[in-house]
Order: structure tokens, then sequence, then C-alpha cells
């Protein structure tokens, strides 16, 4: 009963399956750090696009249209006494003469009267303007900083192209290594639950022979021992099945229940033919981290030639086209505009700015030295990467064949010590031991089968195989 109990809490219920495949597309899809990448290159793009377009005219169009209203106070209003009124009307005593002269009195006090008024302000101002104008402006030489500018967002982007697609072949390798962790983690939970049951047996049988008085109570006691010993192993490969799960579920993006089946079972790759000195010339040929290196160099170039050209001076066409009006009482006419127009050719040369752009061409070499440095360290870290890769995929199909042949030694080893002890020739100890070499011969076979998957697609990612292509023509 007690064995029944412990079979329901851990033994999980397959609701569903999942290949290593699906697995792949799943992580390809929701990977959070893939789709950042992602949406990184989608900027890349617009950056660079915004860099071209600073090679065409740049037009703008401006307008202001308002409408004022100012009331003044009354210690700010003047009354003054019209010219025209003060003139006396004396028409029926003039003569024709005297007349003339009066008509022009009387225009000229108008006039006078009309130019007052239009210097004294009335108590309530109402203005209405309208003013808009086109620009247009075009750079015509900056000394190579435009093209150089493009160039370096086009650069850009391609590196940020070509971290996506090392994003991908991180998150296959990572997918693969997480999807077949889950399945070393449900043989190893098998393999301690068989062994638990093994244990149990033993201990029956045991037992047994401890009421007719074929062993000790000592032998009874070291059975029930071993089998107190497996339980919490067992309960710990459950704990570690299960977060191994949860991992794998949280990378690929899975939200599902967790209790599913993988249905890939190990495929031992074929073995690798590539010679170490083969291996190392298709690495440095197609790792995307040593182009990213050399393009990061010719990027360095760019900047110190876009340092250099401060030294030229910018020529720049410009033209506008303006035209403007204003009008009292919000009223706003079509013959009271006036207009502007104006184009013009300038240039600018800084003479000397502090020996601050001799000191800029300087850092900019130095930067390109630098990266020149970085490229070398990169391209020997990545021979070392391929080294160990290489060597790595060789040790591990010599440990699986050597786990391989252990396996078999224990279980025969173990087989004999159940029959000694049955034939009364053995001892507990001895069953012990068996049964002890017997599971850790199988964990390990488990593991040397994991540890040649993994070096062999690590194998390939070193030496930058693409890893999307080959599990799609698989």
């Amino acid at each position: 009963m007690k064995r029944l109990i412990i079979l329901i809490l851990l033994f999980p219920l397959y609701l569903m399956s999942m290949s290593l495949e699906e697995a792949i597309a799943a992580a390809l899809q929701n990977n959070h750090g893939l789709n950042q990448e992602k949406a990184e290159m989608e900027v890349y793009d617009q950056k660079y696009y915004a860099a071209r377009g600073m090679l065409l005219p740049q037009l703008t169009l401006q307008g202001q249209y308002s409408l004022s209203r100012t009331e003044l106070p009354e210690s700010s209003q003047t009354e003054m006494e019209s010219l025209t009124d003060m003139l006396d009307d004396q028409m029926g005593t003039m003569s024709s003469t005297d007349e003339v002269l009066w008509d022009n009195q009387q225009l000229i006090a108008g006039y006078l009267d009309g130019m007052v008024s239009s210097l004294l302000p009335a108590s309530v101002l109402k203005e209405g303007s309208f003013a808009g104008g086109l620009q247009i402006s075009q750079v015509l030489f900056a000394g190579g900083k435009l093209l150089s500018g493009i160039r370096i967002a086009d650069r850009v982007r391609n590196i940020q192209k070509e971290n996506y697609h090392l994003k991908i072949q991180e998150v296959i390798y990572e997918t693969t290594r997480l999807y077949y962790g889950v399945k070393l983690a449900e043989d190893v939970w098998k393999i301690q639950n068989d062994a638990l049951a093994l244990t149990e047996e033993h201990l029956q049988d045991v037992d047994k022979m401890y009421q007719q008085g074929l062993v000790s109570e000592y032998d009874k006691l070291r059975a029930e021992l071993e089998y107190r010993k497996m339980e919490p192993e067992v309960l710990q490969a459950s704990y570690d099945l299960n977060l191994s799960r949860e991992n794998f579920c949280n990378y690929i993006g899975y939200r599902g229940d967790i209790d599913f089946e993988l249905e890939t079972d190990y495929n031992l790759p074929e073995p690798e033919e590539l010679g170490l000195e083969a291996a190392l010339d298709e690495g440095m040929s197609n790792r995307i981290e040593v182009q990213l290196s050399e393009l990061n160099v010719r990027i360095k170039e760019v900047l110190a030639k876009m340092e250099k050209a401060d030294f030229f001076p910018v020529v720049a066409l410009t033209a506008s086209y303006n035209f403007y009006t204003a009008a009292d009482d919000y009223e706003i006419e079509g013959n009271d505009f006036g207009t502007q127009a104006s184009v013009g050719l300038g240039f600018q040369l800084p003479i000397f700015t502090g020996l601050t752009r001799i000191s800029e061409v300087r850092e900019a070499q130095a930067e390109i030295v630098k990266a020149e440095e970085a490229d070398a360290d990169v391209q020997e870290m990545i021979k070392l990467d391929i080294r160990n890769a290489w060597q790595n995929l060789d040790h591990s199909r010599e440990k699986l064949s050597v786990q391989e042949n252990n396996s078999a030694l224990a279980e025969r080893g173990y087989k004999i010590a159940q029959s000694r002890y049955a034939n009364g020739q053995g001892t507990e100890l001895e069953i012990a031991d068996a049964q002890l070499n017997r599971q850790q011969a199988k964990l390990s076979y488990s593991n040397a089968i994991y540890e040649v998957i993994l070096a062999k697609i690590y194998f390939d990612k070193a030496i930058g195989r693409d890893l999307d292509k080959m599990r799609k023509e698989k």
C-alpha cells in the first residue's frame, strides 16, 4: 500500500506529447530574448533609412495665424480737439480767394487729424495677422560625413541581423539542451524509482528469510536501511524532474500543463569525421562572431574618416518663400498680403577649435587599434572554443563506450549477487554494493548519451553550421 501511494504521487500523468522540433519551433516564436533581437533589427533598419534621408532636400512649411484684442486703461486715453472743428466756418463772408485758402486749410486739418488719431490708441485694439513660409535646404558637401554616416548605419544594421541569426543558433542549442535535460531527469527518476522497487522487493525477501531464521536481524536492518536511504533520493529525483520541466517550459514560452511526454527519443548522432584542422578552417570561415568582429573594425575606420571630415567646409544651399499680412478688426483681405523670397549658398569652416579636432582624430585612430586587438582576441577565443568542442565530442564518444560496458558489467554483477545471496553464499553487503553499482552505472550511461548529443550539437554550433537549416533538412 505504501509503495502504491509513492507511485501515485511521483508518476506523472502524460496528458500530451511534444517533439524536439515542436519545442524548437515554440522557442523560436516565444523566446523573449529572440523577439527583442528581432525588434532591435527593425530599429536599426529604420535608423539606416533615416540616415539615407539626410541626403535628400529638407523642406519645411511654417505658418502662424493669430487674433489679438487689447483693452487700454482710461489713464492712457488722451482726448484732443479736432483741428477741423477749430476752423471757423465763414463761407458767407469770404471772397473767392479766401474760400480757396479755407478749403486748403480744411484739407490739411483733416490730414493732421487722421495722423494724430492713428498715433493715439483707441480704448479697444483688435488685430488679425497671418504669416507663412516655405523653406528648403540641401547640403551639397560635408566632407564625406553624410556618406560615411550612411555606411556606418548600414553596417550596424547588418551587425544586428547577424546578432539575430546568432541568437537563433543559441535558442536552438539551449532548447535542445533543456529538452534532453528533461529526458535525462526522467531517466534518473525512473532509475531511482526502479531501484526503490527492487530494494523494497529485496527487503520483503529478507524479512521472509528472517522470519524463517535464515538471516540475522542485522541483515534485516541493513536491508531496511537501504530502502529508507532510497526514498529521499527518489523524492529528490522527482523534484529535479519538475524543476527541469518548468525551466524548459519557461524558455520555450509554453504555458500549458507541464506534465507532458517528450516523444523524441535519444538519437545518437553519426560520428563526426571532420579533423581538428578542417574544423578550425570551417569554423573561422563560418562563425558569425568573426564576421561581427571584423565588421566592428571597418566601422571604427569609417568613424575615423568622419572625424577627419571636420577639417573640410560644409556647403549648403538654402531657399525660402514667405508671405505675411496684418489687419485691424480681425479682417484679412486677399490683397493685404506681402511676400518675400530668398535663395543663398553658404558654407561653414571652423578655423580653430582649441585643437579638439586633432584630438578627436587621434582618438578615433586609437579606437581602430583597439578594435583590431579585440578582433584578434575574438579569433583566438573562437579557435579555442572549436578545439574544446572537437575534443569534447571525441571524449564523449569514448566515455559512452566505456559507460555502456560498465552498465552491462554492473547488471551482471547484480544478478550474481542476488543468486549468491539466495543460495546463502553472499551477504547483505554484497547485495547493497551490487545495487548501488548497478544504479550508478545506469545513471552514468544515461548521462553519457546526453553528453554525446549535446557535444555534437555544440560542435556544429562552434564551427558555425546553421542549426536552423540543419533541423529543417532532417
